[in-house]
Parts: structure tokens; sequence; C-alpha cells
């Protein structure tokens, strides 16, 4: 959600399974059993081969979606073929952006990977670095990836309410992004208070529980249509003075 104006920015579109017996089951579930069987590149063609139907129902049915966002795996960071796959989706590059784990890029950083990023880039889709903060040599990351999106992981976003003295950190690693012209998301915004804090300290983009957990393509419809898109009132985009100079001075 944009932390201005509390209307839908983006959609994230998730991989479950939908297991006979056990219903429908998050990744951690299935996905390290995917990559053994080595059938990840088939999950990550299935996601880009139904993008282009999904914005399309979207756009006929005259509900706001303004970009989708997927997951891309490590091996398909280094597969050439997968911007063949982005440009065979039909899906407007301008309204995809790519989300690379912070763990995954720092593991898997090479030739094809460098090459796969700066394709990324020339054909106009938007990068992001996901979970910003539990892998290692985070910096390092930021400066060769230059995302245009950074999302602060949820362990960092979560225990702001509670706890005031984690929020210098939060605010330290906005301050980063934004010295480094990215765009900030926050992750884990659970509550209006999480929504009101982070959007204050500065951050463009807020996601979690708060505004929705993970639903079906037609529930989102019927709750795009209802809310009009609009998700809460948003915030002051004016940052927190306080968190930010000890931002300033941590940094």
């Amino acid at each position: 959600m944009d932390a201005r104006t509390g209307r839908i920015a983006c959609a994230e579109m998730l991989v479950r399974w939908s297991h006979p017996t056990k219903g429908i089951l998050a990744p951690a579930a299935f996905l390290d059993t995917a990559a053994d069987m080595g059938i990840l590149k088939r999950i990550d063609e299935i996601v880009f081969s139904s993008l282009h139907g999904v914005m399309s129902r979207f756009d006929d049915a005259r509900v706001d979606v303004p970009r989708v966002a997927v997951n891309v795996s490590a091996a398909r960071l280094a597969d050439p073929s997968f911007i063949h796959d982005i440009k065979s989706s039909g899906v407007d590059p301008a309204r995809l952006t790519v989300e690379i784990l912070e763990s995954v890029y720092l593991d898997r950083m090479g030739d094809v990977v460098r090459w796969t990023i700066d394709e990324l880039d020339e054909l106009g889709v938007t990068v992001a670095l996901d979970d910003f903060g539990t892998g290692h040599a985070s910096v390092r990351a930021l400066l060769a990836i230059r995302p245009a999106i950074l999302k602060i992981d949820r362990h960092f976003i979560q225990p702001v309410v509670m706890d005031p003295s984690t929020r210098p950190l939060v605010a330290s690693i906005i301050c980063i992004g934004k010295g480094l012209s990215m765009r900030v998301v926050a992750e884990g915004v659970e509550t209006e208070e999480h929504a009101r804090i982070v959007g204050e300290m500065g951050c463009d983009y807020l996601q979690g529980f708060y505004f929705g957990r993970p639903m079906s393509e037609s529930d989102l419809s019927v709750r795009l249509v209802e809310t009009g898109g609009k998700f809460f009132s948003g915030v002051n985009w004016e940052p927190n003075r306080e968190d930010t100079d000890k931002a300033r001075r941590t940094v």
C-alpha cells in the first residue's frame, strides 16, 4: 500500500500448493522438495505464464491493480531463459516487479545473474531486494544490485510498536535506502499503529496482514471493488524527526 494515500500500489503473486488431503500449503511446506526434484523452474514458468491472464482479468473488470510482484528463485536468476519467459508472458514490464531474496543474491551472484539483472533494468522491470537484513553483507548487496525497491524484513518492523528502542535501527535502514535513491517497503505491518509509525519514519510502501492475508485472485478482486483500492487513511509523509536524527547518528 502507498503509505501516503493508503491505496494499493502492488499485489504480490504467491505460490501455494493445493494438496489433495492437507489443503492449501505455503511454500515452506514444499519448495525444498521441489528444489530437490528439480522442478522449481517449472513452478516459475507456471507463475509467469499466468501473469498476463491475471492482469487482463483485473483490467477487464476495471479493478485497479497497478503492479504485480513475483519472487524469483536462485536457479531462475542464473537461467538465461528467465528473460525470455518474461518477454513471452505478455505482461507489461512496467507493471512487473521481480523480488530477489537477499540471501539468494549474495550466494549466487555471477556473470549470468549480473546479466539477468541488467536485462531486467533494460526491459523496464522493477527489481526489489526482499527480506532485507536477514542475510549477510546486506549493504554490499545493495551496492552491487542497486535495486529500485528495498523491502525491510518483517522481523525488524513488528517490534516497533511495543519496543520503541527498535525504531532507530529501522530508521537507519530507511536512511540507507533513501540515500541510495531506493523506495522502501515495510513488511510485516499488522496494525494501524505499525502503519502509522513506519509511514511517518519515511517508508514509501506498507505490506502486511493489517491490509489482508494472502487470498485468491477472485477474493482480491472483490476486496478491491469493496474498498475502491483504498485500504487505510494514509499517514503523514514527514518522517519522525527524533527517529530520523538517531538514524543519522547511527549511520
